[in-house]
């Protein structure tokens, strides 16, 4: 689960210059994999970028090598340092954990199918399973949508994994057919560089 607050952010460029830092207030969230400042100066810090995270009196200093930033979190500021410092890795992200039934289908990464019967999931071909791992290309490969709709239980999910910015599956597309499935999409999860993901599930309302 991602993080939320509104407070000052204190922001000071690595220019090579005496930095002059800017002071405003602005809401700021951090989800999996970065902290995204909103507003007409917002910006994001990626985890993955980031050269120093530390904590000071209720406040969290960040630096990712182009700016210095200083976020005024109070108490939560720790709870923030750990989350920038400890990121979910992708099964938590899926939820998958051990003992999860899941079914594989289509094309799966084969690094992610590797992290899932690593972690301890039951890997199934059909009926009867927590979550879907679908591995889509173009929009036929949505087709089994309905099908696949039946394999989970009334709070399981299908994750349609597609190939990020491509043009031959978009989410426009996904969504469309998921809506022709009796499904709805609630959650996106970034896997790679190559490929993002998109949760269905079956709304309250049909369970």
């Amino acid at each position: 689960m991602g993080l939320e607050a509104s407070c000052e952010v204190r922001v000071s460029l690595n220019t090579g210059s005496e930095p002059i830092p800017r002071r405003f207030k602005a809401k700021v969230e951090l989800d999996g994999e970065q902290i995204v400042v909103r507003g007409p100066e917002g910006f994001r810090l990626r985890f993955k970028e980031l050269q120093e995270i530390e904590v000071r009196k209720g406040v969290l200093s960040v630096s990712d090598g182009k700016r210095h930033v200083e976020l005024v979190l109070g108490k939560d500021a720790e709870r923030w340092a750990q989350k920038a410092k400890l990121p979910p890795d992708r099964l938590v992200k899926l939820g998958v954990k051990a003992r999860t039934r899941v079914a594989l289908v289509g094309r799966v990464p084969r690094d992610l199918a590797e992290e899932v019967a690593a972690r301890g999931a039951v890997i199934v071909k059909g009926g009867d399973v927590d979550l879907v791992l679908l591995a889509a290309e173009e929009p036929r490969d949505l087709d089994q949508l309905a099908t696949l709709k039946e394999w989970i239980a009334p709070d399981g999910g299908i994750w349609v994994i597609r190939r990020r910015g491509s043009d031959d599956l978009t989410e426009k597309q996904m969504r469309a057919a998921a809506s022709d499935a009796g499904l709805v999409a609630i959650k996106v999860a970034k896997l790679s560089e190559e490929h993002t993901s998109d949760k269905l599930v079956i709304p309250r309302r049909d369970r």
